[in-house]
C-alpha cells in the first residue's frame, strides 16, 4: 500500500469514529528477511 492508500485508510478511520487501524504486512514473507541490518 502507498502513501494515499494509506492515507485514505487512516482518513476512513477518523470519519467513522474508528479509534484503532491494525496494519499487518506480508513483505517479509514475500522477500524474507536479511540476517543482518543494514
Amino acid at each position: 500500500m502507498n502513501i494515499r492508500g494509506t492515507y485514505n485508510v487512516y482518513e476512513a478511520a477518523r470519519i467513522h469514529g474508528v479509534k484503532r487501524v491494525i496494519f499487518a504486512n506480508s513483505g517479509g514473507t514475500m522477500l524474507g528477511y536479511k540476517l543482518e541490518s543494514p
